[in-house]
């Protein structure tokens, strides 16, 4: 069973715009029991971020420091604790997602499931080895998740980090303008935000990376099914009447957009990874 926190006192939230926690937690744990199918995406950005993390600890000047946690934040159905369990086998596995339904879904060997915050993390400070985030970050305000992340890495500790940011599903909003309205995508804070909560903060090391990460899917329906089926549907409110017309309209839109590979998805992704003096 997943231990529910309570926020550190005086600590300040900041929900997104048009978009409460409350319901991307929803969101999430709807899709929780069939995530790991869907998440192809969340696969590669974490290959990526695992090997960018390996070199850097490999060159590092300073080591891991001796406190024993490392953190999953939004850890989500725990697919990247068993290769955080290789890498680190010494060190004890702290699992952090906002939904209990995600946690209810972890090995228990692996992690101590934790319900909580990424803006207000139940830890003391400078607790943290290593501060694991694979594409959770999109969902938070820049500067209070990079100032909980200073505030609980000990010293010489690492952050690794990729997140989802504006621009990506370029392909959605070409298919929903055919449709004539938005793509129903909740806002995402850009790079520059991240960068410029980054910058606010000495590291000893800082290394952000931006890559483009592109999919193919075979048909318009496994193409949606990828965001859905991880739980990536957390949109603003909408009062639009429902047309029995526009999942055909809408899988049209996208077949029109079919290359030689497939019909395409793209993710914009920022990885960052820190290391505090």
């Amino acid at each position: 069973m997943a231990t529910r926190w309570q926020p550190r006192p005086n600590a300040e939230t900041t929900e997104l715009p048009a978009l409460p926690k409350a319901r991307v937690r929803a969101a999430f744990g709807r899709h929780a029991r069939h995530a790991a199918q869907h998440d192809v995406a969340q696969r590669k950005i974490a290959a990526t971020l695992f090997a960018a993390l390996d070199a850097a600890i490999a060159a590092a000047e300073a080591p891991l420091p001796q406190t024993p946690w490392l953190l999953d934040a939004g850890c989500g159905v725990g697919r990247d604790l068993p290769h955080l369990k290789a890498r680190f086998p010494h060190h004890r596995l702290l699992a952090l997602d906002a939904a209990p339904a995600l946690l209810a879904t972890l090995p228990p060997e692996l992690a101590t499931p934790i319900v909580g915050d990424l803006e207000q993390l139940p830890f003391p400070t400078q607790t943290l080895a290593l501060y694991w985030s694979n594409c959770a970050w999109q969902w938070t305000t820049p500067v209070l998740v990079v100032q909980e992340i200073v505030r609980t890495l000990a010293p010489n500790g690492w952050a690794a980090i990729s997140i989802v940011l504006a621009g990506t599903f370029p392909e959605l909003a070409t298919a929903f303008a055919e449709l004539g309205e938005p793509p129903p995508l909740a806002p995402l804070p850009d790079e520059a935000a991240w960068r410029q909560a980054f910058a606010g903060h000495p590291w000893r090391t800082l290394h952000a990376t931006h890559h483009t990460i592109p999919l193919f899917f075979a048909t318009p329906q496994e193409l949606l099914a990828s965001i859905r089926g991880v739980g990536a549907t957390a949109t603003p409110k909408t009062t639009k009447r429902f047309d029995r017309t526009r999942p055909r309209r809408l899988a049209a839109a996208l077949e029109r957009l079919r290359g030689p590979h497939g019909i395409p998805l793209t993710y914009q992704i920022l990885t960052i990874l820190a290391q505090r003096p």
